[in-house]
């Protein structure tokens, strides 16, 4: 099972403290051929060095961030730091802070975010660098909870007006600006124990779909003692409203191996009643832009009817997660990058 929050209040942190325990904070942009991804961590669940200190590892040591630039279907920079420093700060005015070294958020009082990137001095020649602002579409405190779950998805702005600028510089020179006014998304997640104890597989994705309505899809099969769960939420922004759907039913077809050996569907097509009316998505991964051993990011398109009305969109961001690939000790080997620990 899974806990579920909707709503502003996710952004403050769990406070996990149990050996195996994480969360993390999500943030994407796309905008016509361009897209990045930023997540910042507590705890990295997939990072080998966290997962091969078990059972005695704790979150606070194996923070870091994973941030990813992608331009004309390829990932064209990317950076995974791994270190023990992470800095989180609060306020009673809704003020929240999260930093990894020179990256992290702000998120202000009035509700905006600011995202700051920089990952020079990674001793790496190339670095990402740049500054975005996140200004939610709605502000949504609905908390809806499944209870005794030790995973928790915090669904807090579906829909974001994003602004800003992302640079990418090799040896101090700048090789490439791209100056971002698009449509982004944010939530959080974090769990008590090892994602590889709790799930087999996942499929995420979110699709804005016009100036009113935002998809979001989530799906794990069943695994040992984990029954599956499926949902769907929509977000319309004429009505102020973010809702989950519960009666979502999914199917999962036209598998497509990696070089690792991955096989998820590649069309995701769901059904449910939204406000009375039958209401369905199919989502087909158009471009896959990142294909790991465990992991794998696509571009996705979507023709949804909702309230009678269809709708086709491609500006769909979505992801499958395989957990027992990181119990192997050859891809945990295969995907170490450096740590930065300080303080030891």
């Amino acid at each position: 099972m899974m806990n579920i929050r909707f709503g502003t209040d996710g952004d403050y942190t769990s406070h996990v403290d149990s050996s195996g325990g994480y969360e993390w904070w999500y943030f994407d942009v796309k905008q016509q051929d361009f897209a990045c991804t930023v997540i910042f961590f507590r705890g990295m669940p997939m990072s080998p060095y966290y997962i091969e200190s078990l059972p005695h590892g704790l979150p606070d040591n194996y923070c870091g961030f994973s941030i990813s630039v992608y331009k004309n279907d390829k990932k064209i920079a990317g950076c995974i730091h791994h270190t023990n420093q992470l800095e989180y700060t609060s306020n009673d005015q809704g003020e929240i802070s999260v930093y990894v070294n020179n990256s992290g958020f702000i998120r202000h009082k009035d509700g905006l975010y600011t995202i700051t990137i920089d990952t020079h001095g990674q001793d790496l020649a190339k670095a990402i660098s740049g500054s975005l602002l996140f200004s939610p579409s709605i502000y949504n405190h609905t908390h809806i909870s499944k209870q005794n779950a030790d995973h928790e998805w915090r669904l807090i702005a579906p829909t974001c007006t994003v602004s800003g600028i992302i640079t990418l510089s090799e040896y101090d020179e700048d090789i490439y600006t791209e100056s971002i006014s698009s449509m982004g998304y944010h939530d959080c997640n974090h769990g008590h124990i090892p994602l590889y104890d709790s799930y087999k597989d996942w499929y995420w994705g979110r699709i804005h779909l016009n100036d009113q309505f935002t998809l979001v899809y989530y799906h794990y099969p069943s695994y040992q003692d984990t029954p599956a769960f499926t949902c769907m939420c929509i977000e319309d922004r004429t009505l102020q409203t973010l809702e989950m759907i519960h009666d979502t039913r999914i199917t999962i077809s036209k598998q497509k191996y990696n070089m690792f050996g991955l096989h998820p569907g590649s069309i995701i097509s769901v059904e449910a009643t939204y406000h009375h009316q039958k209401c369905t998505a199919i989502i087909s991964h158009q471009k896959c832009i990142e294909s790991g051993p465990f992991y794998m990011r696509y571009y996705s398109q979507c023709t949804a009817t909702i309230q009678g009305i269809e709708i086709e969109s491609n500006n769909g961001i979505s992801e499958y997660f395989y957990a027992p690939a990181l119990q192997s000790t050859l891809i945990r080997t295969m995907i170490k990058t450096p740590i930065s620990l300080q303080n030891i």
